[in-house]
């Protein structure tokens, strides 16, 4: 008799089971999993964690026509969940507006962040009525070294990339070390240059002159360039590139 009951019990727990709905980490804690879509019907802040240092890419999709022409999505992400802390906010926002289209979608550019807890706030105007809204970010890990000042310059090929994340908790200077083969200049290129100024120091730390990110004809022999981030107002962040030929 007990093993009929114990069995009957077991059957009425897995049907409960099997009919409970599931309840997901992200929809318990109000956050986002890294590269899944969430819907988002109102405005709200979603907390994302970030396990090492790299950059992450928040993407906001609009699906469906709208009721409203005037309808908007827009999401910002910052390292403090109350709004008014405007000066920690992390990126410009982004935006769709319906226009009676039936998909729309576009993403922030890179934000370079630090490990910790950041938010990422949305606001929904109008996308609730007919169609749907959606957020999504990604993060991607950049492992960096720590070039902070001359002595620890890091070496940087002709033509190869640096990538520098500078985020609020590491804005520092960056150097690095070029050797020069031979009478010729230096012309310098990468992404968002005009978020840091650029100089150059030959090898007894005297100024080397730039026009437009190009050194006049050096002669033969080691140089090293400081990257130093335009804004070190707090909360900054800045995704970078530099290479030169």
């Amino acid at each position: 008799m007990k093993k009929k009951i114990i069995a009957l019990l077991m059957a009425v727990a897995l049907i409960i089971l099997a009919t409970a709905p599931m309840l997901t980490v992200s929809a318990a804690n109000n956050g986002l999993e890294d590269g899944i879509f969430r819907q988002v019907k109102k405005e709200g802040s979603y907390r994302i964690t970030i396990p090492d240092e790299g950059y992450v890419v928040v993407t906001i999709k609009a699906v469906g026509k709208q009721q409203y022409d005037w309808a908007s999505l827009t999401a910002t992400m910052a390292n403090h969940l109350k709004k008014e802390y405007a000066d920690y906010t992390l990126t410009d926002s982004v935006r769709i507006y319906a226009s009676n289209a039936e998909t729309k979608s576009t993403r922030t550019d890179k934000i370079p962040v630090s490990k910790g807890t950041y938010f990422v706030n949305v606001f929904n105007m109008g996308f609730e009525h007919n169609g749907k809204a959606y957020i999504r970010y990604s993060f991607t890990p950049v492992t960096q070294p720590k070039n902070y000042s001359l002595a620890k310059a890091k070496t940087l090929s002709k033509s190869k990339t640096a990538v520098i994340c500078q985020t609020p908790k590491n804005n520092f200077n960056r150097w690095f070390k070029i050797k020069l083969g031979g009478n010729k200049s230096i012309k310098f290129s990468g992404q968002n240059r005009d978020s840091y100024n650029l100089s150059v120091y030959d090898a007894d730390y005297n100024r080397v002159s730039l026009s437009e990110f190009k050194t006049p004809k050096l002669e033969k022999g080691t140089y090293y360039v400081m990257v130093a981030m335009k804004s070190t107002f707090p909360g900054t962040a800045s995704y970078q590139t530099i290479k030169w030929k």
